[in-house]
């Protein structure tokens, strides 16, 4: 009998294997494979997510043996190498995405919020600033997983002393990046995070550190867009014409910032929005507003 390619190893077939041994067999490829064996890697852990999505739709009962065979262990095993490329990396996060949205039958995403897998996984270093494709696929997951924030999963998320959230720390990375879709995901998972009106996310939220505050640093974004706009209009240097679309473009980031803020205070969440309104007197009216209108009058003074 001639030997078993590497091939053929590395892509077993659901139509000619029974379920178990197809799951067995990816198993034994997780462990066996390393890192360095990039792409039946990453083509091993793309179909596993067709297969979850396949046994939810046809064959529910058989989900079971994907958590009796500890296989998403396996894929934080690989997660964790410092070894995994960046292309596998984006695959594992793809992969878990995909059962978070595809999956109907909650028993496997709750089941692995409830057991902390997930909260490993977020406690995994992700270098996105290295990557903006790997940072896409990361939004994307951590957008997908706070979808699955409620009042039954809430305390899954967050330790009992309210002192770590995973999911919160790893969007921190996002704060300052400068893609739009990775902050429109930013703003999603902030608003799914406060809707719940868990006492225990209000906790951390409204007691992180100043320098992890998202709240401050959305503040400082509109400062930021506040000086921009003092600097563009006293710029004698840009033409006319450029300058009223530079001033538009900065006016309606503005005027997001605002939007959004004013959809965090219609989730009616008194606690947060306390410290929102806080923020936003400390931050916005006395540092930024005042100063505002004062250089306006000056420049207009000036004239």
């Amino acid at each position: 009998m001639a030997p078993k390619t590497q091939s053929s190893i590395a892509n077993p077939t659901w139509s000619n294997s029974p379920p178990r041994l197809y799951l067995e067999t990816s198993l034994r490829l997780l462990i066996k494979l390393q890192p360095q064996k990039e792409s039946p890697l990453i083509e091993i852990i793309r179909k596993l997510a067709e297969l979850v999505v396949l046994f939810d739709i046809r064959y529910p009962t058989l989900l079971n043996m994907v958590i009796e065979l500890c296989i998403f262990d396996h894929l934080l095993i690989i997660l964790k190498n410092p070894k995994t490329s960046t292309a596998i990396i984006i695959q594992i996060f793809q992969t878990l995405g995909i059962i978070i949205e595809g999956v109907t039958n909650s028993q496997i995403v709750y089941f692995l919020i409830e057991t902390g897998y997930f909260n490993h996984v977020l406690s995994v270093p992700i270098l996105i600033n290295s990557d903006d494709e790997l940072a896409a696929y990361y939004s994307t997951f951590l957008k997908s997983l706070s979808f699955k924030i409620n009042q039954n999963t809430a305390d899954y998320f967050i330790s009992a002393d309210c002192k770590t959230f995973p999911l919160f720390s790893a969007i921190s990375s996002f704060f300052d990046s400068k893609d739009r879709m990775a902050q429109v995901a930013l703003k999603s998972i902030i608003l799914n995070m406060v809707k719940v009106k868990n006492q225990k996310i209000q906790t951390y939220i409204t007691n992180v550190p100043n320098s992890e505050s998202y709240f401050i640093f959305l503040m400082r974004q509109i400062r930021e867009k506040h000086d921009d706009l003092v600097r563009t209009i006293a710029d004698t240097k840009i033409i006319k014409s450029s300058k009223r679309a530079l001033i538009i473009d900065i006016i309606e980031d503005h005027i997001e910032m605002l939007t959004f803020i004013n959809d965090l205070l219609n989730l009616n969440d008194e606690v947060i929005n306390q410290k929102l309104t806080e923020v936003f007197k400390e931050r916005l009216i006395k540092y930024s507003y005042y100063h505002f209108i004062t250089t306006g009058n000056t420049l207009t003074a000036s004239k």
